[in-house]
């Protein structure tokens, strides 16, 4: 049976992180589906969503320590529950957004975004009007 796991791995940035992770994960059998990938301020982080059968995860389990070690990066895998694979209703916007930064302003974009989607479900679209005072 298939099973999903999410692999994060988080450390300095240098090249080749990339090509490592995904080496240990194509090596042990695992298949990645989605990943995402950020550098800040030179701390590395990815995120994978992956799959396998049961023998795969276990291999990927077995040898995260020393891939962790070798990789000199933190790795965690966290197994997906069946039942969260399915497409659940999410707010299919993409939001971008230009501002002066300040203390909060993340919060309150993210905040009002939860607001409209509490009032209006999916109906809604927060528009690209809205300035931070009114956040």
């Amino acid at each position: 049976m298939l099973q999903h796991a999410i692999l994060t791995a988080m450390g300095a940035d240098r090249p080749g992180l990339v090509a490592e992770v995904s080496q240990f994960l194509f090596e042990n059998g695992a298949n990645i589906e989605d990943s995402r990938m950020v550098n800040l301020r030179g701390q590395f982080a990815m995120v994978v969503l992956l799959s396998g059968n049961e023998m795969v995860m276990t291999s990927i389990r077995g040898k995260l320590d020393s891939f962790s070690q070798s990789s000199h990066m933190k790795v965690m895998l966290t197994p997906v529950p069946a039942r969260a694979i399915e497409p659940m209703a999410a707010m299919p916007y993409r939001l971008t957004a230009t501002a002066i930064d300040q203390a909060g302003l993340v919060h309150h974009i993210a905040a009002q975004a939860q607001r409209q989607y509490r009032k209006h479900g999916d109906r809604t679209f927060v528009g690209a009007d809205h300035r931070c005072a009114n956040v």
